[in-house]
């Protein structure tokens, strides 16, 4: 299954919000990634990401993306106090993961869900070395390598 996408001018916000998203979820709530992102998924706001939702594409912080998926779900753990003050100024593997992620999930038109079936985020973010520094084409390259051998793997 295949998404609509959203304007290419959208596209650099979200992925520094669901990056900061995701960097903030993991090491500042000290959640798990493949935990988080199963989060947004069940939140339904990976759905309206997908379906140009302009308050999660472009209308929202990272942490505000994240507050609103813990809500949604029920999550009540270790969110600090001041979560928007919670700042980094280096980019971790998991701030990449949400980035290069997003960036996959318009690219391909993939629906974050499928994405998540055929990939765990814990492997994405595994990607960071030696991909980080790569142009995102070649994520995509791996990415799709990746998806076409699962594919073949799953049953019929």
């Amino acid at each position: 299954m295949t998404t609509q996408d959203y304007d290419k001018s959208f596209l650099p916000d979200l992925m520094e919000n669901l990056g900061f998203a995701t960097d903030f979820a993991v090491n500042g709530c000290g959640i798990g990634a493949d935990a988080f992102y199963d989060f947004l998924i069940v939140s339904k706001v990976a759905k309206q990401i997908e379906t140009k939702s302009p308050v999660f594409i472009c209308g929202c912080s990272g942490t505000e993306l994240v507050l609103t998926v813990f809500e949604r779900v029920g999550y009540n753990g270790n969110i600090p106090e001041t979560p928007l003050g919670f700042v980094r100024f280096d980019r971790s593997p998991e701030y990449w993961a949400g980035w290069i992620t997003a960036f996959y999930q318009w690219k391909s038109g993939l629906t974050f869900s499928r994405i998540r079936e055929l990939i765990a985020f814990h492997d994405i973010i595994n990607m960071y070395y030696p991909l980080h520094e790569a142009p995102e084409d070649k994520f995509i390259d791996v990415m799709n390598s990746l998806i076409e051998k699962r594919q073949k793997d799953l049953p019929a």
